[in-house]
């Protein structure tokens, strides 16, 4: 078995990863971004066979976080460790990218559990490698498919049923070819694959995010990229067709600067709201989401940007930077109202900010 550690901003997804992981034996910790898996990995570099990286999370990113990494690893004379992106990008500039970050390999959203197994199968043949120092010069020839992160390690070669889209120019966001006869439209859900990813806990799972996401639907038409992000990665884990390739496409375009209309997605929304009010209910209800941990109130200097994150919520945006601002100093806030951001459960996040607003009574009031 392997010991994982994996980074990415969606719940559902660490959910996932965890699972999926778990059932094959390895050992997983699975933090919600780029600066948590940056502080785990330092704090015990040898703790850790790969690492697997989200790359479009707030804060700090995964190309951002590998960059780091690296720069750690050849500064401190550790040997490099594989990093492997996860990622629902179609976009060559993320790939380039995540290469030019050291990452050693590329395995798409959804999350395949096959192209996943390879992958960390290729990590275990090439663990003794890990042992030697790294050079100043980036030398990573221990790492899994360090040549090249397209093709990605553990992803299916060329025109088999597991290989991903083709490469695009670089920089560019592909355009899809007209197909020759009209598609048949997505299935709303796929019981079958969710049930290969989640077992038999799949419609409970579903049943879960469709409560915590539901409010916050009336809000879709401000959503950006970073929103349709999370419930394109979110949709496909949970076997969701056409919500996932909806999400995706209104990601796609605001990643070209575009303004789209979110009705597909809205409506592919409604249509899984109407599938699940025609399905039997999960035996003893959908799983009950983490309860957040009491925190006391992180003190006078954060107040600045509790006040930005609250203005946020209250609009029903996330305000990234904010939270990642947070994150630097009170990385247990960050993470649970995180959570309740993951869930876009804004009456659940302004909770949170409201008490932690509340000045902390062992605190000493601040000098006249």
């Amino acid at each position: 078995p392997l010991r994982v550690l994996a980074a990415d901003d969606v719940a559902q997804n660490r959910e996932l990863l965890a699972r999926l992981l778990e059932r094959e034996g390895h050992r997983i910790t699975v933090v919600e971004d780029g600066a948590a898996l940056l502080a785990r990995y330092q704090a015990e570099p040898q703790a850790w066979d790969v690492l697997l990286l989200d790359l479009q999370m707030p804060g700090l990113d995964g190309v951002t976080a590998c960059t780091r990494l690296r720069a750690w690893e050849r500064a401190h004379g550790h040997p490099p460790v594989p990093v492997l992106a996860l990622s629902a990008s179609v976009l060559e500039a993320d790939r380039a990218a995540a290469q030019r970050a050291g990452m050693d390999g590329f395995l798409d959203k959804p999350i395949d559990p096959a192209a996943l197994r390879r992958a960390l199968a290729d990590v275990a043949r090439r663990r003794p490698e890990r042992g030697r120092p790294a050079s100043d010069d980036g030398d990573r020839s221990g790492a899994v498919a360090a040549d090249a992160v397209t093709p990605a390690a553990g992803t299916a070669p060329a025109g088999s049923s597991d290989a991903g889209p083709p490469p695009a120019t670089a920089g560019a966001v592909p355009d899809a070819a007209p197909p020759s006869a009209p598609m048949p439209p997505l299935p709303v859900a796929d019981p079958a694959r969710g049930r290969a990813l989640w077992g038999e806990a799949w419609r409970a799972q579903l049943h879960r995010w469709h409560a915590e996401q539901a409010h916050a639907w009336a809000g879709a038409a401000g959503w950006g990229r970073a929103e349709w992000h999370r419930v394109a990665g979110a949709a496909a884990n949970l076997a969701l067709p056409a919500l996932a390739q909806a999400a995706q496409t209104l990601e796609l375009a605001h990643a070209r600067g575009e303004a789209p209309d979110p009705a597909p997605a809205v409506q592919a929304w409604q249509a899984l709201t109407d599938w699940l009010a025609a399905q039997p209910a999960p035996p003893g209800g959908p799983p009950a989401a983490p309860a957040a941990p009491d925190l006391p109130p992180p003190g006078a200097a954060a107040a600045p940007v509790l006040a930005r994150l609250t203005a946020a919520c209250r609009r029903g945006e996330i305000d990234d930077a904010a939270l990642a601002a947070l994150a630097a100093d009170h990385p247990a806030h960050a993470a649970a109202l995180r959570a309740a951001l993951d869930a876009f459960d804004f009456d659940a996040a302004l909770a949170l900010l409201a008490r932690w607003s509340t000045p902390d009574p062992q605190e000493p009031p601040p000098d006249a």
